[in-house]
């Protein structure tokens, strides 16, 4: 994930320098992402973007989006996203933690 706004899977096999495919384009930089693995094998990429906000996306659903939440564009880039089955945890520019119930 990067300044393209894009978050892409990579495959070693094919060389790191190809997307084997692109999940999801977003509408700011991204500065976080973090991927969250479920026990029955499904997962989620988080990306904190510079607008303020935090996606979720599947990764085996073709990048489907699945939720958003923010914190306004006032609070700036979301510099860090983690997660537990029951909470999103975010730390902001602005000096903030905000925690999300899920």
């Amino acid at each position: 994930a990067g300044a393209d706004c894009r978050v892409n899977v990579l495959d070693s096999r094919t060389g790191w320098d190809h997307a084997a495919r692109t999940v999801c384009i977003l509408s700011d930089f991204v500065y976080s992402l973090r991927l969250v693995e479920a026990d029955d094998g499904t997962a989620l990429a988080l990306s904190g973007c510079g607008d303020g906000t935090v996606h979720a996306h599947s990764l085996f659903n073709d990048g489907d989006a699945l939720w958003a939440v923010g914190a306004g564009r006032e609070a700036g880039a979301a510099r860090a996203v983690s997660a537990t089955p029951m909470r999103l945890v975010t730390a902001w520019d602005d000096g903030n933690l905000r925690v999300w119930e899920m």
